[in-house]
């Protein structure tokens, strides 16, 4: 049967592999487009860093789809148009927890401290309670690190200190692994 841990796994691993080699691919044409200070070249270099991590989603998602469809044609596997869907979330689960743990963080700070949600943590604020916005700073950076494909997006736009980004940059990874996957089973 085509679902075995393995084959889910080795999935997995390929998307969560391609999200890190695009963290430093994303890292180093945002920080050379930063250089420029032209916010037109940051949005591009965003754009480009973040297609192209789309397209290796889709690639490699369309291709497990054609390797599922000759299985499903042969009668060996039976037919699970989401399937990639699955296991991309299960590849963004830490960028799920992490997305989800920083807009918690950063909406018991707000609430708190009586400061606007785009705004907190403020700069120079007296924030309540500290360890809500320690655990929101923790996870926004580490979420920007690993996807810094993004960077040149979140830059340009201006949205730097809205954690509601987070999650919708999850949103393209899994889409686009939909997609591939039923491009797959289509031309396969």
């Amino acid at each position: 049967m085509v679902n075995t841990d393995t084959t889910n796994g080795a999935i997995i691993r390929k998307m969560i592999v391609n999200q890190l080699g695009m963290t430093f691919f994303g890292f180093l044409v945002t920080m050379a487009a930063v250089s420029s200070d032209n916010n037109g070249i940051i949005a591009g270099a965003g754009i480009f860093s973040a297609a192209f991590y789309m397209y290796l989603l889709f690639y490699l998602c369309s291709e497990q789809g054609k390797t599922d469809k000759i299985r499903i044609d042969g009668g060996r596997a039976k037919p699970a148009p989401f399937r990639c869907t699955m296991l991309s979330l299960a590849a963004n689960s830490l960028n799920i927890v992490l997305a989800v743990l920083a807009i918690v963080c950063k909406l018991i700070v707000s609430l708190v401290s009586n400061v606007p949600f785009t705004t907190a943590p403020a700069k120079d604020a007296v924030l309540r309670p500290e360890f809500a916005a320690s655990i929101y700073k923790v996870c926004d950076m580490i979420y920007k690190i690993i996807h810094s494909m993004y960077t040149g997006i979140i830059v340009s736009m201006n949205q730097s200190d809205n954690p509601l980004w987070l999650l919708v940059f999850i949103l393209p990874s899994i889409a686009f692994c939909t997609l591939g996957y039923l491009y797959g089973l289509k031309k396969g």
